[in-house]
């Protein structure tokens, strides 16, 4: 790292203006949002859809309520913390791109089954492959932005980035809390594998257009 020459000075404006002219950067502002979207901002909707797996049953209340609700939220985590090293490989082999596009096609596919499940232990069954096929996009993702990024504002644009991101954070409850009560909650799921399906067409479409002015597209292995 080395520290920028000068006395510290806000420039939003003429930053924005920098950001807004990087290759692909509208794609890739939406994926940072579909990424949070789908990981943080589904947390709290599924542990409700568990509940209503769980009142299905006739169970409302009791241990078993706290245990299928724990065990819902550790199946994804486990399943997207074991496949990390994979998808790790995975970059490190074909690069960011092909990994990132790999990841939304897998993520989105495997979002389809949380909204046809009938039991919480199909439920779990349902998140534990959603983290398997998901977790790939945050580092492609990172690493794309990285090389994007003019020399001297990776932080910045990474900053960007993460303001997005924020916004999937709140934009799953919101959305969920809108559409839930009139057409229920698998319909909300449904929505989110059509969103990461759309942030598929975008980014190989991207790719595609860009492909001759791609500076860092990665060669055949």
């Amino acid at each position: 790292h080395e520290r920028p020459a000068g006395p510290f000075r806000l420039h939003l404006v003429r930053d924005f203006r920098i950001i807004r002219r990087i290759p692909n950067i509208r794609s890739l502002m939406y994926l940072a949002f579909i990424q949070t979207f789908t990981y943080l901002g589904t947390s709290a909707i599924i542990s409700v859809f568990a509940l209503q797996l769980l009142a299905r049953q006739g169970i409302h209340s009791g241990p078993q309520v706290d245990y299928w609700v724990g065990v819902v939220t550790l199946a994804f985590t486990v399943a997207s913390a074991a496949s990390v090293p994979v998808w790790g490989r995975l970059l490190d082999r074909f690069g960011p791109s092909r990994t990132l596009s790999v990841s939304l096609l897998a993520a989105a596919l495997a979002s389809l089954p949380t909204a046809l499940v009938q039991s919480p232990l199909q439920l779990c069954g349902a998140r534990a492959l959603l983290g398997l096929a998901a977790i790939g996009i945050g580092p492609s993702l990172l690493a794309i932005i990285k090389r994007y990024a003019p020399q001297g504002m990776e932080s910045r644009v990474l900053a960007y980035a993460a303001a997005f991101g924020s916004l999937g954070i709140g934009g799953g409850p919101l959305i969920a809390g809108g559409i839930g009560p009139l057409l229920g909650l698998r319909t909300f799921f449904a929505l989110n594998s059509v969103l990461l399906l759309i942030g598929f067409g975008l980014w190989v479409r991207a790719v595609t257009r860009g492909a001759a002015a791609d500076p860092w597209r990665e060669a055949a292995p």
